[in-house]
């Protein structure tokens, strides 16, 4: 967040060119654009929601493997 929030201040107050800032963090060109944009860090957000594990099934040959040693 505080490293966001410094880009954006170089930025916008003309301290730094985007073409700097870029070449001084190390950063592509979309990702300078979307700190811009946004006032804060997006985050994590899925696309979809993840399939559910299927472990039931597995688990009593697992199971009955271990009893025999």
């Amino acid at each position: 967040m505080e490293f966001w929030s410094e880009v954006r201040r170089r930025v916008l107050t003309k301290e730094l060119s985007q073409r700097a800032a870029c070449k001084a963090y190390g950063l592509g060109w979309h990702t300078l654009k979307k700190i811009l944009a946004h006032d804060e860090p997006p985050g994590y957000r899925q696309s979809q929601p993840r399939e559910k594990r299927k472990l039931t099934p597995s688990r009593t040959p697992i199971a009955a493997h271990g009893r025999r040693l």
